[in-house]
């Protein structure tokens, strides 16, 4: 069975405390076997590691692989549904012009019809509307309050976070 990075993290932590703990603190000198099982730990944990920051990259490149499979596809729905509108005018323009309101013999799976649909808003003069009928979208300001704090402001109910991330290259 193939032992898990954490498991090997352990080891090599533990050989590293055995190491510390065989030293002699009057001589320095240190246990072979000891430093013989750390380098063991260390490049079983250092094998391990760079097989997992393998397996990210390939993750991450397939992933990307993916996405770029989905812009393509979606690339080629936005075309269809494009062609789709234009039969779909050209269509509407042939049945106004010849005065046709119903089609409904051929194909038999096939019924092209007028419908009303519901009534939709048209905005002739924004500048005319009161006020009531606006959205307001309310959200922080994350850069003002970074730039606040970082010049030494205080911002009640925020703070700057330094965090960490892996580069795998």
């Amino acid at each position: 069975m193939s032992e898990t990075l954490w498991y090997l993290g352990e080891e090599f932590a533990a050989a590293y405390a055995a190491l510390l703990e065989t030293a002699n603190e009057e001589t320095g000198e240190i246990d072979v076997a000891s430093l013989i099982a750390l380098d063991d730990a260390d490049e079983a944990f250092q094998e391990k590691a760079a097989k997992t920051g393998k397996l990210i990259r390939f993750l991450n490149n397939r992933a990307a692989e993916l996405k770029a499979e989905e812009n393509r596809l979606k690339e080629i729905r936005e075309r269809l549904e494009s062609r789709a509108d234009s039969v779909k005018m050209y269509l509407d323009r042939c049945l106004k012009n010849a005065g046709i309101r119903k089609i409904d013999k051929f194909p038999a799976d096939s019924v092209i019809t007028y419908r009303k649909t519901p009534p939709k808003v048209i905005v002739d003069d924004e500048g005319k509307l009161p006020e009531i009928f606006f959205k307001i979208k309310r959200e922080p300001d994350k850069t003002a309050i970074k730039e606040s704090i970082a010049s030494g402001g205080n911002v009640p109910g925020a703070h700057l976070e330094q965090t960490e991330n892996i580069s795998i290259k």
